[in-house]
């Protein structure tokens, strides 16, 4: 059942929304999908919420569970500095980070490593690692993935794993996110990286602070 709420939800996103469309298909993208794909806790399902190399802020909504426009001021955001999103970028269904231990109440955050993907694609992504972060004084970590399905990254396992075949992979990353709010500068914090165990903690603690909401 849960496989097939993820076909469906692929099927639906790929389809409904234009550029300018939120994307709206019946499925909760926080509730009704798995946090993981099948019985191994290092696969996760990824939502991809930013293609790599585009600049559209989406995001999934935490309440209503579609995908929309990020709005700030009434204004669509669109991030702001030089470079594009160098990575995928998107959510793990039925996870938090927590209010109560400084989150700021979203679904985790990950990065898909691999090819391009499109925007609402529903992917399987190994956890190989963590970006330890806090924005405006929250943490906002991001987990580190790769797409299963893609030829060059797919077999990865750890982040030494990465850092042999592709070498400075991790500090572009932190380097980018530590200055892609270049309107205000100083207000993301990047911590370090850990590997594929502290990552994989991290997802199984988010699921089990989501599964605790009082819905």
């Amino acid at each position: 059942m849960e496989r097939f709420w993820v076909m469906l939800a692929s099927a639906a996103l790929a389809g409904c929304a234009g550029p300018d469309q939120d994307a709206r298909t019946g499925v909760h993208l926080v509730d009704d999908l798995a946090t993981w794909s099948g019985s191994d806790r290092s696969v996760v399902n990824a939502v991809i919420e930013i293609p790599a190399w585009t600049r559209a802020k989406w995001e999934v909504d935490r309440v209503g569970g579609d995908l929309r426009w990020d709005m700030l001021d009434g204004r669509r955001r669109v991030i702001g500095h030089a470079l594009p999103y160098p990575a995928n970028y998107g959510m793990i269904p039925r996870t938090i980070e927590s209010e109560a231990k400084g989150g700021d109440g979203d679904p985790l955050d990950v990065i898909v490593l691999g090819d391009r993907l499109e925007r609402g694609q529903v992917v399987s992504a190994r956890v190989i690692g963590i970006m330890r972060m806090r924005d405006h004084g929250e943490t906002d970590d991001k987990i580190i993935a790769v797409h299963l399905a893609d030829t060059r990254v797919g077999s990865l396992e750890t982040l030494e794993e990465l850092a042999r075949r592709y070498p400075g992979t991790v500090e572009i990353l932190e380097m980018w996110f530590a200055n892609y709010k270049c309107k205000t500068p100083g207000v993301v914090e990047i911590l370090g990286s850990e590997g594929a165990i502290s990552g994989r903690l991290a997802v199984q603690e988010a699921h089990a602070d989501y599964a605790r909401l009082d819905r």
